[in-house]
């Protein structure tokens, strides 16, 4: 009888967020730990892909899909626009850029921008892996006259 009176005096003291030992006529508080610092993930694959809706919209994906441990993804990710023949990115116009503190694991993050006729695309993102900047960049797209977006293998 005794053990389930201090069983429940610890249990109850438990779900209140305080014990008040039997010899002390002051509680104890018991604080719980706020937030567990996650660090930096050790692997991440990220998917980046660019493709055209309706024809009306050039749209970069880019998907988180895979992260190993519990850990933050920050992102930051870039869509260039052309009407010339570039030969890189940095040829190119920023025209939509997107920055996310936290990219979990299954979810994905767009960019955007106008479709038009006999244009490039191409869509850069930049993260963090166990301490080191890594760089996605999608192969160059190109509109054609029919509004149809494809893959320029060079």
């Amino acid at each position: 009888m005794v053990n389930f009176l201090l069983l429940g005096l610890f249990v109850g003291g438990m779900t209140t967020g305080c014990i008040t030992p039997l010899t002390i006529d002051k509680p104890i508080m018991v604080t719980k730990q706020e937030s567990v610092d996650i660090e930096e993930r050790a692997f991440t694959n990220l998917d980046i892909s660019l493709d055209c809706i309706d024809k009306t919209t050039v749209r970069a994906t880019i998907k988180n899909t895979f992260t190993i441990f519990p850990s933050l993804v920050p992102v930051d990710a870039y869509l260039y626009f052309t009407y010339y023949w570039p030969d890189s990115y940095e040829d190119m116009d920023l025209v939509d850029e997107v920055h996310v503190d936290d990219l979990n694991m299954g979810e994905s993050l767009y960019l955007e921008y106008p479709a038009i006729k006999m244009t490039y695309y191409m869509c850069r993102c930049v993260y963090m892996e166990s301490g080191y900047y890594k760089e996605l960049i999608t192969p160059l797209h190109y509109m054609n006259s029919n509004m149809v977006i494809g893959e320029i293998v060079q």
